[in-house]
């Protein structure tokens, strides 16, 4: 997720975990470190230039501290800094109450960024697997709202509290004027954050955090509901009948039907603000060839994404793809095989690889890499050992 999602649930187990007696010095204490552990495990991102991009960035982000080894690692040393000297003595006796703190940001930050396609691979160096929610979108203005408006009226300074509030309102503004978020959906935004406001004044700071993540743990529980009637909905539309006569690399495509393949993924992700609405990929393959076909989903509603349609689901015209050139790239090209570490969903146009999970058809995105003959000895350094997300077409069938 986004770092001021991070952030606020930071601050929300922060007011949760703080003595009711605290002073202003603990409360400060508590909350700089709720909101530094909820944000830590990205701390990968300042040495993702040990290896050249976007081989880099895609390996190493997401990497090593966001597995449960290293949320250890980075609890032990968030706890040595919270045990100097000036620092336990203004916590006093809320010390247990401190490293509890710790445990719960950061394993909330783990937890958090399963929720979508992009994944994370917890459990290394046991398995190296990637795992995904393929539900919440990476940026959600209801987790914006719910947590930031207990934030806000939680914040002592007013000075700060306009600051918070005003930052948050901008960006919702700013996704709605991006048509990131559905104006439609702005609107019941700010309506229940409204009546929420209105309701809160009178809780307790404590009572606001509480309320505000039961009702954002509810969000994503729709959310994850919704998941599984989008999965569904798919799976009585698979994509169509696509009949084309033409070579992809050394493999003639005649009279490609999808039907007949055999599904290996479906990559899901609800859109800002509506989990009524949802992106899909759709890999499938036979022996020479896999399809990935993008398309948008309308759950329970029929305009959910937009105009009223006649289908809930609506596919664009799939992409196919040579298997024997995707695993002639694993097996000879050292950055390739690098980049399969992470591509979900591997779209090979020319000589550029990117991930279609991120982009339509054909348009870079931060996954794109061109493909050339490298010099000898030019793999890219400081690799990490990621189980490859497709595994399922980089082997022959007769060998999984």
């Amino acid at each position: 997720m986004d770092n001021l999602t991070h952030s606020l649930v930071g601050a929300a187990l922060a007011e949760l975990t703080l003595p009711a007696d605290a002073p202003r010095t603990t409360r400060r204490i508590f909350f700089i470190t709720g909101v530094l552990a909820a944000n830590l495990p990205d701390a990968d991102l300042v040495y993702t230039r040990i290896t050249a991009p976007p081989i880099g960035y895609l390996l190493h982000h997401r990497g090593h501290t966001h597995t449960l080894g290293g949320i250890v690692v980075l609890g032990l040393a968030t706890a040595a800094v919270c045990a100097l000297p000036k620092i336990r003595e203004s916590v006093g006796a809320a010390r247990n109450r401190l490293w509890l703190l710790i445990a719960l940001a950061l394993t909330s930050h783990l937890l958090l960024d399963w929720w979508n396609s992009y994944g994370v691979h917890p459990f290394w160096p046991v398995s190296s697997r990637w795992f995904y929610g393929d539900a919440v979108y990476i940026l959600e203005p209801w987790l914006w709202m719910l947590l930031g408006l207990a934030a806000t009226l939680n914040t002592q300074n007013r000075v700060g509290r306009a600051l918070l509030g005003g930052f948050i309102v901008v960006l919702l503004g700013l996704g709605t004027w991006m048509h990131v978020i559905p104006r439609p959906a702005l609107a019941l935004l700010l309506v229940v954050a409204a009546a929420l406001a209105a309701l809160a004044r009178s809780w307790t700071p404590p009572r606001r955090s509480t309320v505000a993540l039961g009702l954002g743990a509810l969000y994503v529980c729709l959310v994850f509901a919704m998941r599984e009637v989008a999965r569904a909905e798919v799976a009585d539309a698979p994509a169509e009948m696509v009949r084309r006569h033409r070579q992809i690399g050394d493999v003639a495509i005649d009279r490609v039907t999808f039907p007949a393949r055999r599904p290996v993924d479906l990559v899901l992700s609800s859109q800002a603000a509506n989990p009524f609405c949802w992106n899909a990929v759709s890999i499938t393959r036979d022996e020479k060839v896999y399809a990935m076909t993008r398309g948008t989903v309308a759950v329970i509603l029929r305009n959910a994404c937009g105009a009223p349609r006649e289908q809930r689901v609506q596919w664009e015209a799939s992409q196919l793809q040579s298997l024997a050139r995707l695993r002639a790239l694993y097996d000879s090209d050292c950055w390739a095989r690098a980049w399969l570490q992470f591509g979900r969903a591997p779209e090979i146009a020319g000589n550029v690889i990117s991930d279609l999970r991120y982009s339509d058809p054909g348009r870079p995105n931060f996954t794109t890499m061109p493909l050339r003959d490298w010099p000898t000895g030019a793999c890219p350094r400081h690799l990490t050992a990621w189980r490859p997300p497709r595994t399922d077409l980089l082997q022959p069938a007769q060998t999984r």
